[in-house]
């Protein structure tokens, strides 16, 4: 497979200081005969300790590119660098974008290699919150109680909408309809809401406006579409909820959620996708309402790559010597530029080596180190020993963290 992530391709990608490079995300989850396309470069201390705890693949196509730079469209001005590297290699390939966009079949085609993917607006179709709501309302599916909202409207008619919304537990969520990379997410009350719609109408856009429900946890129900369209079931995660806040993802699901349950509410949402001709991962975000008589609610449909698979890809190549049934993932920032070194010091005996371990830290989606920001997947036997090493970690960042 080519890894080619690029969030370019994704509709909610407003480029400059709001762009994150997320290319390098695939390099854990690759395999020994795959290929991942950079858009920068990655350290060679990062590289090395991937290859060292036995994740990764030796085949990485570095760009040395601007973050703005889209991977597909850099294959199209000129194919044939890459060609004569996947030659040198010698493989069919399987193009595989973390989003699908409107380039992706081209730059597939322009390689020669077979593409797991769709034309761009298949993608879009199931990405945007607004028009995911009105495909599950059709299905009959049951989701949280909203509607979509213009920033266009006036500010009175967005209050007014918000409003109506807190009624049933006190508090709305906002969310753009493409929200991710920057975008807006809130939780509002009614003494927040003349402030929310100022800032609806400042940022622009469409927004869903929800009831937030008291939650006792979330799912990912995650589906993988192949070029056959046959669909497979890939996993699932429960993240646990308290107080509002993201505990981790911990298993077994019994007493959260009943799987056949949740199963009966996906299979039409990917029978759907499949008949759009829609070939890839995705992941249905559940909401586990902590309320009597409230089933799962379908809340957002992933259609790309996302987060949870990428973190369950890695885990499950070290399975064999990590517990990966409970773990959290978590983005940490730093005060100051880190080198990858600097970090593996710092979090020595923590941060996986390779060897067995009833619970470890592994570093994740390095964007370009050194930098400030990185993701950290904490994994251990038991909750408890997650929580145990998060906290560590946290212990000898202590001076190089930064309040969020």
């Amino acid at each position: 497979m080519i890894f080619a992530y690029d969030r370019v391709s994704r509709p909610d990608n407003k480029g400059g200081a709001t762009l994150i490079d997320d290319s390098q995300r695939a390099l854990p989850l690759a395999r020994e005969g795959d290929v991942v396309f950079v858009k920068g470069r990655i350290e060679p201390e990062y590289r090395d300790w991937v290859r060292n705890v036995g994740l990764g693949t030796p085949h990485v196509y570095e760009f040395n590119a601007p973050i703005t730079a889209s991977i597909p469209q850099m294959v199209l001005a000129d194919p044939e660098p890459l060609r004569e590297y996947l030659a040198q290699i010698g493989a069919n390939f399987v193009w595989v974008p973390g989003y699908s966009g409107q380039h992706d079949a081209h730059a597939a085609a322009a390689l020669g290699t077979d593409f797991m993917g769709n034309e761009g607006h298949v993608t879009d179709k199931y990405y945007d919150k607004a028009s995911f709501r009105r495909i599950i309302r059709n299905l009959g599916i049951p989701h949280a109680r909203g509607e979509t909202v213009d920033s266009k409207s006036t500010v009175g008619a967005i209050e007014q909408t918000i409003a109506a919304y807190t009624e049933t537990t006190g508090e709305a969520i906002v969310k753009n309809t493409l929200a991710a990379g920057g975008d807006i997410v809130l939780s509002v009350s009614l003494d927040d809401i003349s402030q929310v719609a100022t800032q609806m109408k400042r940022h622009g856009g469409r927004y869903v406006v929800e009831v937030k429900y008291p939650l006792r946890g979330e799912l990912n129900d995650r589906w993988l579409i192949d070029r056959e369209g046959d669909m497979h079931f890939t996993g699932i995660s429960h993240q646990d909820v308290k107080d509002g806040a993201y505990q981790g993802n911990f298993f077994p699901l019994e007493p959260y959620v009943d799987l056949a349950e949740v199963h009966a509410l996906s299979l039409p949402v990917i029978e759907a996708m499949r008949d759009d001709g829609y070939q890839g991962t995705s992941g249905l975000d559940y909401l586990l309402p902590d309320m009597e008589g409230v089933p799962p609610l379908l809340s957002e449909n992933n259609s790309r790559i996302n987060g949870s698979t990428t973190v369950q890809g890695t885990l499950d190549a070290i399975q064999h010597n990590v517990p990966t049934d409970n773990w959290k993932a978590r983005k940490i920032y730093t005060r100051t530029p880190m080198t990858f070194e600097e970090l593996r010091r710092a979090t020595e005996g923590l941060m996986y080596d390779g060897m067995p371990a009833s619970a470890t830290f592994i570093p994740a989606n390095i964007a370009r180190m050194p930098g400030n920001i990185f993701t950290g997947i904490f994994t251990g036997k038991t909750p408890e020993l997650v929580d145990f090493v998060e906290r560590e970690f946290k212990a000898r960042m202590s001076q190089k963290l930064k309040r969020r």
